[in-house]
Order: structure tokens, then C-alpha cells, then sequence
């Protein structure tokens, strides 16, 4: 059985290991009891003590992380509210520091830091102030756990950087700070006898996010690309085509690219996947999935297609309605009024042979009909094929009549599905020339455009849709740079003995500066190839072009870091480190 004195010096013990719960019900509990203790009789103390020293409790889990948490955010918020306060003060002890050091030169004793804390107008005088007339809680608890230290000394650097810093800059100036407070602590845990060392780790955290958005931020280069070809660069990319940075660089760029590309064993699998890219992209214009473009492929894009429109002509009927027989006689009565008599007539034929079409499907036409007249080959096809501009003009108004109404009496969905079938149809016709000289299926980058042009007699207007696209990306990326001997390959080839054929250069004597040359040819090779930076590239000359570039400012990235960094470490410099009572910096005297 415990005596008396044991149980009071546990309870002495418990109270000091508690005494953060002050004034809880618990605490007053074991404080009477060793009250009783100490003054009571002894055998009345035992009883007492007996009956009331209650059972120590290991606290929960869950009441650790809320007491951490707790304490880390008081400790937080404690040295934000003491660094704002106590910031006059620190820069008054920087500018004592600054009169000791010279006074020291001239002989005076130097200020120890119970003397540097007790100056009057100094951050220590000031926290005492705080202390006596606020309360003591208006600096936080004590930091005891190592998580604290850190989240007071965050807590020093954020609370001047917010105060100091614009709205516009809030987030940089933040940034900042935290680093800042986490690189002060850091350093002063690392080389606990430097009082230089929290400060100036607290402004290289400080200034470490910008080194890092400056890094990030770097400009690329964009190989001189206006805002055209980035964008064609860029339509190209989401075709999930690879745009490469030696298929967007200068012209001797794209030469050395090519001419570092067919040096022996360099391979080509950059662009023989680049070639299924386009491939695959040219294939999905007519709704086919291939990476390449076969006698197949086509085949199985033809029948398809052509199950869409059958099956969208054989679900629908037109009925010659009001509207369609107004919208008739209308064009009727203008090509009458505009045109000359043989004109006009040639498109009253027309009409008249529309009518008759109505008449005998007793006021419908089906949609097999519909499609005879406006096919190719059809008798309304032909007449806005003519080659008199003017039956031409209102041939096309005929045809834009009946097309209505076919759209007006068809579901949405047959609407659509006719829609994309055109589409599909005439990228495939398009196309279909240059399906016997794809050798193995590739389309060529270089052909592609003049047939897009001769389809597409509007391209110059509408830009010839998703295939006129990749047509223009094909022939100013993908295709390769024309000559053979131009003096960029002559050289390359040349630092390999390769400039005049055969097989010099796998001569001995040139074997070993033949292997130098290629390493580095393939090094350069693999830079070119990059699609990353060829993506980055494209990208960083969009934002130029659009004004949105962020650019590396140094003047702004100092003046944000300073605003996070610098109140922080003015404060722990200021101070003195007399909070923790190590002794002032001491400058070295001058010989």
C-alpha cells in the first residue's frame, strides 16, 4: 500500500504533466487532493488520498490528434498575431544590433541578449506588454512538439507577408511565406549555434517557389511560329497527330531533322507512327477506324455510306406542301424577271419536271426520287453544274428548295444521319485517286492538298472542313523537305564519309569520329523527335500569340518572395534570438 508521500509526490507529478488542463474539473480534483496532502493529518491525508487520487487514464487516439491539431493551430495563429504585433519592435532590435556592432568597434562591451530583450522599444518589450495587458493567450501556447515550432515559425512568416501583401499577390506572397517559415525552422534545427541561420533560411524558402515558377515558367522556344501555324499545329495535335519540334523549326531545322533521320541505323518509328496518325485521322473523315488507307478500307466505307443514304431515302417522303410550291413559283418569277428568255426557261424546265414528279406520287415524292434529281448524274445535279453562271445561280435555288423540304417532312434523326453521310461521302471521294500510289496504305502529305483544292472549289472560304485541315497540316509538317544534296545533309553526311556514297565511311580511320558523330547526330535526332516539347512549343506560341504568356519577371518574383519571406526574418533577426537566449550575431571586426 502507497504512503503518504508517495501518493503526494504523484499527484505533484501529475499536476505538472497536466497543468494544460488548468481549471478542468479533473485537475482542480487532484489539485484538492494534494492540498489535503500536504496540510491534512496523516492518517487523515492516507484516507483522503486513498478515496480520492483518481486512476491515471491514457488519453484516446483520437484525443491526441485533437490536442496535436489543436496545438499546432494555436501556435499557428499565436506567432502570425506575434510577428504582426512585434514587427516595429524586431526592426528597432536590428537597428540596436547595428549600434552595438559599431559601438564594439570602438571598444565598448557587446550587448548580451538579456539586454538586447529588455530594450524598451524592442519586439521582447512589446511581447510583455502583450502579455500583461491582453493575456498571455494572445500569443498562443507554448510550442512543445516539433510539429508547434514549425507551425509558430509558418505562423511568424505568414502573418506580416498577408498583412504587407496586395490582393492581386495574395497567392505568391502565401506561397512564400509558408516556404519560408518551414526554411527558418529547418536551418535553425540544422546549425542550432548560428544566429544566422533561421534568417537565412527563411529567405531562401522564401525565395525558393519563385526559382521554382521561374523554372517552370521558362520560356520554349517556338522556332519563330506565327499564330497561324501554331494554330494548324495545334488542329493537328488534336487529330492526335504528333507534331514534332524538327517539323515546326526554321527550314534548316527541318533539313537537319531529315537529314539526321536517314543516316544509318537511325530508325524511322517516329515517323511511322506519325504516318498511322495521319492515316488514322484521314480514315475517320469517311467514318472508317484504320491507320491505313487500303482498296479495303475503301471498299467497306463505300458500302456503308451507302447503306446510310438508302436507308434514310427508303424511311422518308416529301409532300409538295404550300411552302414548297411558294418557294417554287417564287424562284420561277425571279429567273423569269432576271434572266433571258432561254435561261429562264431551261430552269422552268426543271421546276416543271419537280411538279410532275409530285403529281404522279399524288402530291409526294419519295425520298429515291429525291435522291435521283440531286445525285450525281441526276437531271437537278446537272443544271447547277451548268456552266452559265446565271442557270447555275437558280438551278442551285431549286436545289435549295427541295433540300428543305425534304428536311422539313424527314425525322431529326434521318436529318442527321444524312448529314453525316454526305460529309463522309465526299471526303471519300476525295480521297479515292490517291488510294493506288499509297504505298502501303499512306496517304501522302504531299498529294493530299492538291486533291482537297480541286474538290473543294470554296477551301480558300470555308477552309475545306476536318480533311482540308489535315491536308494543309500534311503539307507544311509532314511532308518531307524536297532536295538531296543540300549543304546542311552535305555536311552531316559528310562528318560520317557518307557525303560521297558507297561505303567510305566505314573506313578504319574513320570509324571511331564516324561513332562520335552519329551518337551525337542521334542525340539531336531524339531532341527533334521529342513530342512533348513539340506539344510545349506549339502551346507556348499560342499564349504569345494570344498575350498570355507568363513570362519570368524577376523584379515581381523578388518583390513577392520579399513580401513573404522578409517581415519573417526581419522578426526572428530582430528579436535577437532572445526567446531561445543564444547570443546576439556577432560581426567579425574589421583587421
Amino acid at each position: 500500500m502507497a504512503t503518504n508521500e508517495e501518493r503526494l509526490a504523484a499527484s505533484a507529478a501529475w499536476l505538472r504533466a497536466n497543468k494544460d488542463k488548468a481549471n478542468t474539473p479533473e485537475f482542480n480534483r487532484v489539485a484538492q487532493v494534494y492540498k489535503t496532502l500536504r496540510t491534512a493529518p496523516v492518517t487523515q491525508a492516507a484516507t483522503q488520498a486513498g478515496a480520492q487520487m483518481p486512476t491515471p487514464q491514457q488519453p484516446s487516439m483520437l484525443q491526441n490528434l485533437a490536442d496535436g491539431a489543436s496545438g499546432i493551430a494555436g501556435n499557428f495563429a499565436g506567432g502570425a498575431v506575434d510577428a504582426i504585433l512585434t514587427l516595429p519592435g524586431a526592426v528597432n532590435d536590428l537597428m540596436l544590433m547595428g549600434v552595438d556592432q559599431v559601438a564594439q568597434q570602438f571598444g565598448a562591451k557587446p550587448m548580451t541578449a538579456e539586454q538586447f530583450a529588455q530594450n524598451p522599444f524592442g519586439a521582447e518589450t512589446t511581447r510583455g506588454m502583450l502579455r500583461d495587458y491582453v493575456g498571455p493567450e494572445i500569443l498562443g501556447p507554448e510550442a512543445k512538439t516539433t510539429a508547434e515550432k514549425y507551425a509558430r515559425r509558418v505562423g511568424e512568416f505568414v502573418g506580416p507577408g498577408a498583412a504587407f501583401a496586395p490582393l492581386n499577390a495574395m497567392r505568391p506572397v502565401l506561397t512564400a511565406s509558408v516556404a519560408g517559415g518551414v526554411g527558418s525552422r529547418a536551418a535553425q534545427d540544422a546549425f542550432p549555434d548560428s544566429a544566422l541561420a533561421p534568417v537565412l533560411g527563411g529567405l531562401a524558402g522564401g525565395f525558393a517557389p519563385s526559382a521554382i515558377s521561374a523554372a517552370r515558367n521558362a520560356r520554349v522556344p517556338t522556332a519563330g511560329m506565327n499564330v497561324e501555324t501554331a494554330k494548324l499545329a495545334q488542329q493537328m495535335i488534336d487529330e492526335g497527330i504528333d507534331i514534332l519540334p524538327g517539323q515546326v523549326g526554321s527550314k534548316a531545322a527541318k533539313i537537319a531533322y531529315d537529314a539526321v533521320s536517314k543516316l544509318p541505323f537511325m530508325g524511322d518509328k517516329a515517323r511511322q507512327a506519325q504516318a498511322k496518325q495521319f492515316n488514322s485521322a484521314i480514315a475517320r473523315t469517311f467514318g472508317e477506324q484504320a491507320d491505313s488507307i487500303t482498296p479495303e478500307v475503301m471498299t467497306r466505307a463505300k458500302d456503308r455510306i451507302g447503306k446510310m443514304f438508302n436507308e434514310v431515302f427508303d424511311n422518308n417522303t416529301i409532300n409538295a406542301d404550300k411552302q414548297l410550291l411558294d418557294d417554287l413559283a417564287d424562284v420561277q418569277l425571279r429567273a423569269t424577271n432576271n434572266l433571258t428568255d432561254a435561261q429562264a426557261n431551261d430552269v422552268g424546265k426543271m421546276i416543271s419536271t419537280i411538279l410532275n414528279e409530285f403529281n404522279k406520287g399524288g402530291g409526294t415524292m419519295k425520298g429515291r426520287v429525291y435522291s435521283a434529281f440531286t445525285n450525281k448524274g441526276g437531271a437537278l445535279q446537272n443544271l447547277t453544274s451548268s456552266a452559265d453562271p446565271n442557270i447555275k445561280f437558280y438551278a442551285g435555288k431549286v436545289r435549295d428548295v427541295i433540300d428543305d423540304a425534304f428536311t422539313r417532312f424527314a425525322s431529326a434523326d434521318d436529318v442527321a444521319k444524312l448529314g453525316t453521310a454526305k460529309t463522309q461521302y465526299r471526303a471519300m471521294k476525295t480521297i479515292q485517286d490517291l488510294v493506288p500510289k499509297a504505298a502501303d496504305g499512306n496517304i501522302s502529305p504531299a498529294l493530299l492538298l492538291g486533291k482537297v483544292m480541286s474538290n473543294d472549289k470554296n477551301m480558300a472560304y470555308s477552309g475545306g472542313g476536318k480533311l482540308g485541315t489535315l491536308a494543309r497540316g500534311g503539307q507544311r509538317f509532314l511532308k518531307e523537305v524536297g532536295g538531296s544534296q543540300t549543304p546542311e545533309r552535305t555536311a552531316i553526311y559528310g562528318a560520317l564519309g557518307a557525303a560521297g556514297g558507297g561505303t567510305a565511311w566505314m573506313a578504319p580511320q574513320v570509324i571511331a569520329p564516324a561513332a562520335a558523330v552519329w551518337g551525337g547526330s542521334k542525340l539531336i535526332k531524339s531532341l527533334l523527335e521529342s513530342k512533348k516539347l513539340g506539344a510545349r512549343m506549339v502551346a507556348g506560341a499560342l499564349r504569345r500569340a494570344n498575350g498570355n504568356v507568363r513570362k519570368f519577371d524577376p523584379k515581381v518574383m523578388a518583390a513577392q518572395a520579399a513580401r513573404g519571406s522578409a517581415p519573417g526574418s526581419i522578426g526572428v533577426a530582430g528579436r535577437g534570438q532572445s526567446l531561445e537566449r543564444r547570443p546576439p550575431l556577432a560581426l567579425p571586426r574589421p583587421e
